[in-house]
């Protein structure tokens, strides 16, 4: 934190992502119209979303997915939009590739398996516990269980990986990577000397809000493409827990 600058935790609303209905267009010049279903991340710079009636800007938000529930659509802007951007945008993944996805039953994770298949690369997840059948339903061709079986082990044999453990994990992560690939990470700093010597590309990024992107994983969601995991639902009056 910088010297001198704080931050009031009582003047901060918090929460990453939402669905709702538009109720105000304020002097916003737009396609939508109150009354619109849609769904959004929030950029940085302003209040999150936990809140009754959070204030967005125009192309920060799309139309909700019409073929799921509104409080399913609030779980994908988030992951969808960071798998979308890790995958394609730095990792510069292809069809007919392999990916290694970290965690590939976490929110973000199952978010990439299903992308990286509709976009035909072959997806390696690692998961644990019940998260094995849910990579495996998501449409990841293998499932390493890291309680089983170390990654590390097998060497060089992804194209792109993506980490979103971090720790050790991240570090074990490097040598997964084959020779020209990339390796990015949302959970934790990247070691540019440590990719230069194995021949890698090493990254991470913060998040963009992406309303046309929004609309278009919209469409791959009422396609039958992509579908949120969503393992339980809490009232806004609950939402710190």
């Amino acid at each position: 934190m910088r010297e001198g600058f704080t931050v009031s935790s009582e003047a901060l609303t918090p929460g990453w992502d939402f669905a709702g209905t538009v109720v105000d267009l304020g002097t916003a010049r737009t396609s939508l119209a109150v009354g619109d279903l849609v769904h959004g991340r929030p950029a940085l710079t302003r209040d999150g979303s936990y809140a009754q009636y959070p204030a967005v800007d125009a192309d920060e938000i799309a139309k909700a997915p019409r073929s799921i529930p509104l409080e399913h659509a609030a779980g994908l802007p988030l992951v969808t939009l960071t798998a979308w951007k890790a995958l394609f945008d730095s990792g510069h993944l292809g069809a007919g590739q392999t990916v290694l996805i970290q965690a590939g039953a976490g929110g973000v994770g199952s978010a990439a398996v299903r992308l990286v298949k509709h976009f035909g690369a072959r997806v390696v997840a690692t998961a644990s516990g019940d998260g094995i059948e849910i990579a495996k339903s998501l449409g990841a061709d293998e499932v390493i269980d890291h309680k089983q079986e170390d990654f590390a082990m097998r060497g060089s044999f992804a194209d792109v990986v993506l980490d979103t453990v971090g720790g050790d994990t991240l570090e074990r992560s490097y040598g997964a990577v084959v020779p020209g690939g990339s390796l990015i990470t949302i959970a934790g700093a990247p070691d540019a000397a440590k990719a230069d010597e194995l021949g890698i590309r090493v990254s991470t990024f913060v998040l963009d809000s992406n309303g046309p992107r929004l609309a278009e994983i919209a469409r791959l969601v009422d396609e039958g493409t992509v579908r949120p995991v969503v393992t339980k639902a809490l009232n806004l009056d609950d939402v710190a827990e």
